[in-house]
């Protein structure tokens, strides 16, 4: 594998007053690119169309990562300008629900039957707080409970992750927009095979396994793989170098590749040819050079 070498990655998200009324955006056509790093990270660049419905308009962004680094977010629109972009994802676990519904009127059922009713007060991972009509303050045990029943949930609960923006100074209709984004969860690793067919021949092979557990799915995308080990700094890196790969091994370049490569600074760059799908939770393994014939020395 490459040396471990330096990636300079900047990264800031500037919040100002809500807008309480959104709308939805919608996926582009045009193809994501999702680059994914060796260790636990990927850069995603991608298009959606923002329908809206005057010059200050909400739009929310759904089908976004669990694990997305919010301050790297950068929305582009076409027309008018970011003037607030926040993350809201209100139901990641139980306790989520817990914490959105503090307030509103609860039932919970206990071991044996037992009820108590009122209104959530706090939670946590071992104690429920409820308030009955009277005032009375119950402390119920988080492993007593049998079940919980919200009688007014918050209208506004975010069951999956999303981005919400308000865009100003655009006219109504339909604008695209850049969207791109660090996310944790993508990984790769490439493993070389070398199999023994004689006393001075043999079978070399080249697959990448790559990893997804963002918290999202991705069909049809522009996958991009780079070997390095990135440390993210704060401040701004000089100018990078850019080029083509000018030599190759004289064995990989008669190898039927299906990732093209290439350099930048003290990066390997490798793309795949084809379109690629990359499911939540699923590791799934790609052909980097195709199965060729070697010659072997024996020791």
């Amino acid at each position: 594998m490459p040396r471990r070498t330096r990636l300079a990655l900047i990264a800031a998200l500037a919040l100002s007053a809500a807008v309480p009324a959104a709308r939805a955006a919608q996926v582009s056509t045009s193809r994501p690119v999702v680059t994914v790093y060796t260790h636990d990270l990927g850069f995603v660049h991608e298009w959606r169309t923002l329908s809206l419905g005057g010059p200050s308009d909400t739009v929310r962004i759904a089908d976004v990562p669990e694990r997305i680094d919010v301050p790297s977010v950068r929305l582009s629109p076409a027309a008018g300008r970011v003037a607030r972009l926040a993350y809201r994802y209100d139901v990641q676990s139980g306790d989520g629900l817990f914490d959105s519904a503090r307030g509103s009127g609860v039932r919970v059922t206990l071991r044996g039957d037992r009820v108590v009713e009122g209104t959530l007060v706090s939670s946590d991972g071992a104690w429920i707080v409820v308030r009955e009509a009277d005032g009375t303050l119950h402390n119920v045990s988080r492993t007593s409970v049998d079940d919980v029943r919200f009688s007014l949930p918050p209208k506004r609960l975010f069951t999956r992750p999303m981005l919400e923006a308000v865009i100003e100074g655009a006219r109504k209709g339909d604008v695209p927009a850049e969207l791109s984004y660090l996310t944790a969860g993508l990984s790769w690793a490439a493993e070389h095979t070398l199999v023994r067919t004689g006393e001075n021949t043999a079978t070399w092979a080249t697959s990448v396994t790559v990893d997804n557990s963002t918290g999202r799915d991705w069909s049809d995308v522009t996958l991009k793989l780079v070997a390095g080990d990135p440390n993210r700094v704060q401040q701004a890196p000089p100018p990078m170098p850019y080029m083509r790969a000018t030599a190759m091994t004289e064995d990989v370049a008669m190898a039927k590749a299906q990732m093209g490569g290439e350099t930048f600074a003290d990066y390997h760059l490798y793309t795949v040819d084809k379109p690629a799908t990359l499911r939540n939770r699923e590791t799934q393994s790609l052909v980097m050079y195709e199965t060729k014939k070697v010659e072997v020395t024996p020791p």
